[in-house]
């Protein structure tokens, strides 16, 4: 009896001791990967960590590495049974859609070769080339596109329409990017991640330009009329956003230029067409390009103010009533904001002088 309690307590301390040692793994796995520590990670695994773990905050080890790890890491936790597609509740990602939210291009690699779904959404319904867009990297977004992304697939974000072209307009642009890159290192220090130096010393020129992007996503796709709600279309939005290499790739498609968008005029609103906006901007290679595709330079828009006064006398009612009106065109509205070359194109192309 007294061997056998013997033995049974040595079996326990036996397992006490692995659970305590498995557990350790894991910590130090965790540990590791907030670090950027791809050797301790991978000694982490080889260990016994467990990669099934969910960490309240960092989501699985998996998840947690498609931030910054390197490929062997991310190779070593699939071949560990990782579980490809964990969501994570807070924000619905993947490990394969952060690992196009961050950029890590040997992620993707590995992810889609292991059988991620491309397919899958976040919390918000964003597909994952509206993430892998916003990275600034065009080798992110065609490996997604030859995994079986969808360049034209539409969702709703915020109760409007969307796309993977049309979330690209807010993103940065490469010069752009390395100052945001360097606003998110302080942000995730604070909350106890450490990017790799591979991540920190980033430059321009590991990035791609926006309209490089777009034209690819147009070329596999992405329709170059995409509307959307108050903007008209994807190419006002584009303008309006002072992004030209956008709207450069989006006229290269041959889109409608007669979609217009609500602009504030200077009685009240009008309905301004692509050209209008380019040339308000000044953006003159943009005004060059919609002429020569045939824009109407002579369309015009309508401004329309209305004042009543009401004038009340003995025994009797006068009503007086005021009408201002001001017809926009493209011409117009480049004399109205000092864009003199822009005028010079419009005249160019058969614009008439305004009223």
């Amino acid at each position: 009896m007294t061997r056998q309690i013997k033995t049974t307590l040595m079996v326990t301390l036996l397992l006490l001791i692995s659970q305590l040692s498995f557990a350790g793994a894991t910590e130090d796995l965790f540990t590791a990967l907030k670090a950027s520590k791809d050797k301790e990670a991978l000694a982490a695994i080889a260990a016994g960590a467990d990669v099934k773990f969910v960490d309240p905050s960092w989501g699985t080890a998996l998840y947690c590495a498609s931030i910054d790890a390197g490929p062997e890491v991310i190779k070593a936790l699939i071949d560990a049974k990782s579980e490809l597609n964990w969501t994570h509740p807070a924000n619905g990602y993947t490990a394969l859609i952060g690992a196009a939210h961050w950029g890590n291009a040997d992620a993707i690699k590995l992810l889609l070769a292991a059988g991620a779904d491309v397919k899958m959404k976040d919390k918000f319904g964003r597909t994952i080339l509206s993430e892998a867009v916003t990275c600034g990297k065009l080798e992110v977004v065609k490996l997604l596109v030859e995994g079986g992304a969808d360049p034209n697939e539409k969702y709703s974000f915020a109760a409007q329409p969307q796309s993977a072209l049309m979330a690209l307009i807010p993103a940065y642009s490469p010069a752009e990017k390395i100052n945001n890159l360097a606003e998110i290192r302080g942000k995730m220090q604070g909350i106890g991640f450490t990017f790799s130096d591979n991540f920190i010393n980033q430059k321009e020129s590991d990035f791609s330009s926006l309209g490089d992007i777009a034209a690819y996503l147009i070329s596999k796709g992405a329709d170059p009329n995409f509307r959307n709600g108050g903007w008209g279309c994807v190419l006002n939005q584009a303008i309006q956003f002072k992004k030209s290499d956008i709207a450069k790739a989006i006229l290269n498609a041959k889109p409608d230029l007669k979609t217009t968008m609500r602009l504030k005029g200077s009685v009240s609103g009008f309905d301004a067409t692509p050209l209008m906006l380019a040339s308000l901007q000044g953006y003159n290679e943009l005004v060059e390009m919609m002429c020569e595709s045939g824009a109407d330079v002579n369309v015009s828009a309508k401004e329309q103010n209305t004042t009543t006064t009401i004038s009340v006398g003995v025994g009797s009612t006068t009503t007086y009533s005021t009408t201002v009106r001001k017809y926009n065109t493209a011409l117009s509205v480049a004399l109205d904001n000092n864009k003199s070359e822009a005028a010079a194109i419009l005249r160019k192309y058969g614009a008439k002088e305004p009223k």
